[in-house]
Formats: C-alpha cells, structure tokens, sequence
C-alpha cells in the first residue's frame, strides 16, 4: 500500500494510477486484500490481481479471464527483469555514487532494448524469408 499511495500522491487518483495490482502467492493476506478494498472504495477503483495462497481458492480465480491474462502478463514482466538484471546488470552496481549508478542503469537499459530489437529484426527477416 505504500507505493500505491506513493504513486498515486504524485502522479494523481486518475489516468488508471495503480488501478491494477498484481502480486504473486507471497504477498496474499487479508490484511492486503482489506487494504486494496478499501482504497479501491475510497480512491478509483483497484482491480486485485492478488494469487491467493489456498489453492483451491487460487484454481478456482484462475477460471477468470482476467485473472488468467494478469499473471501471464506479471510471469512475463518477472522474466524481462530476470534477463535485464542478470545479464545486463550483473551482480552488483559498480559503484556508490548515485548519479553514476543511475548512469550505468540507463546504459544496461539501453543494451538491452538494442539487443530485444535485434532480435525482433532478426525473426522478422527470418519469417519474410520463410514466406
């Protein structure tokens, strides 16, 4: 809950600010589930895209579309991050100083975004020669 106020203390209830929360088995609780409902009644409305620890309860609100279609989407980004950080990032930040840090960030970002666009060019190029 405190990154969703966060965000939605500097960017604003609307334009779809954390209207969408996904989170993985660990972070399920009542407690966050209270939480989400209530600032989904008192703010724009949050969808809880929560997996729920039971798993009965977990099959049965993966039958929802929804549901289904958020933890693909949330595997998906987990993976990305597992490739940026390990094979762009490395184990550890080079330096202490931040704004170098932030410097090295944005150059591993840049890597990479070249790298995903090399292969999208390279599928490309492949699928037109197949046709």
């Amino acid at each position: 809950m405190p990154a969703i106020e966060r965000m939605r203390t500097t960017y604003g209830n609307g334009n779809g600010v954390a209207a969408v929360v996904v989170k993985d088995r660990g972070f399920a609780s009542a407690k966050n589930d209270t939480a989400l409902t209530k600032a989904g009644i008192t703010n724009a409305g949050i969808t809880n895209g929560t997996l729920p620890r039971n798993p009965d309860t977990m099959r049965e609100r993966m039958k929802d579309p929804v549901m289904r279609a958020l933890q693909q989407r949330r595997a998906q980004t987990e993976a990305r991050i597992g490739i940026f950080k390990n094979n762009f990032l490395g184990a550890q930040l080079p330096t202490k100083n931040l704004n170098t840090q932030i410097r090295f960030v944005a150059w591993a970002a840049l890597a990479h975004n070249l790298w995903v666009l090399a292969k999208l060019e390279t599928a490309t190029a492949h699928l037109a020669a197949a046709s």
